[in-house]
């Protein structure tokens, strides 16, 4: 009953073109399930367009922490261990069980068609993410990034090696990794990069003379794993209410892939046409303001290397991309400067760390070398060998977001506002629920503040967990109860209905300046009308914020609340019944001080470091600092009375 529930909804949430393209999807999977065409007998040559997408840096430029951390990586490889989701570390076989979640040891391979199989309800807590994650063969760039800077022969051949064995493993639309479109537009992109630096590693005389074993090689390879990939992608790609950035990586997949092997046109569409979906398609998923409508901060970055990388596609082939769309990426690349914390990023929304190409040099710091990128071309980072100069940051010296005076920048379309003052960063989400009427991505966070001090997160939002794996876990940290935006105790508006999807979405907040130093926020629900004021005091080093509610008539006696969750890694002191010292190191503490209006006022602090892969059976102070992972913070519970101003104080020391 709950999944046909969740597909009832589902199927209510879609556009009357959608459920017809939902009904023609059906007879295609049908149709996939008797027959496909045999990728075979297709004989046209497989080389790649001279200086197609991706162009290859010197090594001779190589960085080198680069060099260190691809050497660290390789070894690690080497020896049967990686890394996904920033902090998952992962003992895996030379040659892996490309259908097994290694995290939770459940092994799903079959070999059924994948137009039967359902990837969203795995046994035993496996979540297809962690399967999906080693087929994306980021980790497989990484041995051709070493090969080719280190003239490793060694790590070539086993990056080729492992490619033919998921192609020997995987058969096409058997099995799990031929369930999502996303998929396969990710092996298209990282498969240009295989193929590039494999041909570039065997050029290197220094190795012998091994070019014509390589290319003999690659050749084979080439008819293994594009034709298939490339029609797979075409044919299942988003759309409607599924689109989110799903559809972004299904075309820029093909968009990389079609610039370096222009003969693979025939398994797909004309490259004008699949650049002309992907341009609308930047244009739908960023808004004007640069922020990207699914409300999800990982998204934005996951949304934007894709973007980036199917621009260097296109423009490599010597094809122009239309002005708005390239000033959209700048002020995409400009919304992530601002509202990005340097250290310490808790995200908001779905957030699952996911990457596509690691040009990064240590995993765990993805978003601060990005941040790094974009903020200057004359910032020497790793991404930048390998993908050149970052777009400039304000598009054509116009910033992106709303100067609101005392630190605070405002994004008026995306929604978010973040302040900037001294040795204090706060981030206050004013944003809709999510992209389309599923909200697929979006969490009930409308009016959640973080606050970052010293560099270091005190008030965080609570991050994702896992989306398939622990529903329990995904259930609340999506929920008003994991965050500090004022809400009814109990409240079950909007109601999520299952996996990326909500019942509907609430009323985006508003934004407005009362004061130099006063922000104010509110939100329209149906009981009424939700205001915050965050109030910073310079001279205290200190930040007020005060809520309130005007309700309808008969929600009187309802009660307001808010979750105020700490980062794992503070200490928290309670001085009094409303005072509590939050410390995190030496010169870095914060003093909370609760109004005398809240009625009761709830801390709870964890016995000890807690670290989970799944939830416990108390939920209470739990929260996400990366995919997958959970651990538990101390959290203060307030609530009280509708009618009156509800406060509370926040002191640097």
């Amino acid at each position: 009953m709950p999944d046909f529930r969740w597909y009832r909804d589902r199927f209510k949430a879609m556009s009357k073109e959608e459920r017809k393209e939902r009904v023609r999807q059906f007879f295609r999977r049908w149709k996939d399930w008797w027959t496909l065409p045999d990728f075979r007998l297709y004989s046209m040559s497989m080389e790649p367009r001279e200086g197609a997408f991706p162009v290859i840096p010197s090594r001779e430029d190589a960085p080198e922490e680069l060099k260190s951390a691809l050497r660290f990586d390789s070894d690690r490889i080497l020896a049967g261990s990686t890394t996904v989701f920033k902090q998952i570390s992962l003992k895996v076989e030379r040659h892996p069980a490309w259908q097994k979640d290694y995290l939770a040891g459940v092994d799903v391979e079959t070999i059924k068609s994948s137009t039967h199989l359902n990837h969203r309800k795995l046994p035993n807590g496996a979540d297809v993410k962690l399967i999906w994650e080693l087929s994306r063969w980021g980790h497989l760039v990484r041995l051709a990034q070493e090969a080719y800077i280190l003239n490793d022969r060694w790590s070539m051949k086993l990056a080729i090696r492992q490619v033919y064995h998921w192609v020997r493993n995987n058969s096409t639309m058997n099995g799990y990794n031929w369930t999502s479109a996303l998929e396969g537009g990710l092996r298209l992109i990282n498969y240009c990069w295989i193929d590039a630096l494999t041909l570039a590693t065997a050029s290197n005389k220094r190795l012998g003379d091994i070019s014509e074993e390589v290319g003999n090689s690659l050749a084979k390879l080439r008819k293994l794993v594009l034709p298939a990939h490339v029609w797979f992608v075409w044919r299942y790609k988003s759309f409607g209410s599924s689109a989110n950035n799903h559809l972004l990586g299904e075309l820029s997949g093909l968009i990389c892939a079609l610039s370096r092997w222009p003969q693979m046109e025939k398994w797909a569409a004309p490259l004008d046409q699949i650049q002309s979906l992907w341009e609308a398609e930047v244009l739908k998923q960023f808004a004007p303001d640069g922020g990207n409508r699914e409300q999800a901060l990982n998204y934005h970055l996951f949304s934007f290397e894709l973007c980036w990388q199917s621009y260097l596609a296109l423009t490599q082939t010597g094809r122009t991309v239309s002005p708005e769309v390239y000033e959209r990426l700048q002020r995409a690349a400009d919304y992530f400067v601002i509202v990005q914390a340097r250290k310490e990023p808790w995200d908001y929304g779905d957030s699952d760390d996911a990457y596509v190409t690691p040009f990064w040099e240590r995993e765990n710091e993805i978003p601060e070398e990005w941040v790094k990128w974009m903020e200057s071309p004359d910032n020497h980072t790793c991404i930048k060998f390998w993908l050149g100069e970052p777009p400039p940051i304000a598009a054509e010296g116009k910033p992106s977001c709303e100067e609101m005076g005392n630190g605070w920048l405002h994004f008026p379309e995306t929604g978010m506002a973040v302040c900037w003052q001294k040795i204090w960063m706060a981030r206050w989400d004013l944003s809709p629920l999510g992209y389309l009427e599923t909200a697929a991505h979006g969490h009930l966070d409308a009016l959640h503040f973080s606050l970052w001090y010293k560099e270091m997160a005190f008030i965080i939002d609570p991050g994702t967990g896992a989306y398939y794996g622990d529903l329990r876990a995904r259930e609340y940290l999506t929920s008003w109860q994991a965050h500090n935006g004022p809400h009814f105790r109990e409240t079950t508006y909007p109601e999520r209905r299952g996996p990326f999807l909500w019942s509907e979405c609430h009323e985006k907040p508003i934004f407005q300046k009362k004061t130099d130093l006063c922000m104010e926020g509110t939100l329209k629900l149906p009981a009424g009308t939700i205001s915050r004021q965050v109030t910073m005091v310079p001279e205290k080093n200190a930040w007020l914020v005060e809520d309130s509610f005007e309700p309808i008539a008969g929600e009187e006696s309802a009660s307001l609340e808010t979750c105020w969750q700490f980062a794992p890694e503070c200490k928290v002191e309670k001085l009094n019944e409303r005072s509590f010292k939050l410390i995190r190191t030496e010169g870095a503490v914060l003093l909370i001080t609760v109004g005398e209006n809240w009625k009761e006022v709830n801390l709870f602090i964890p016995k000890k470091y807690e670290h989970f892969h799944s939830a416990p059976e108390d939920l209470n102070g739990l929260c996400s600092p990366s995919f997958r992972t959970l651990r538990r913070g101390p959290r203060l519970v307030l609530s009280g009375p509708l009618t009156t101003k509800l406060s509370i104080h926040i002191q640097g020391e």
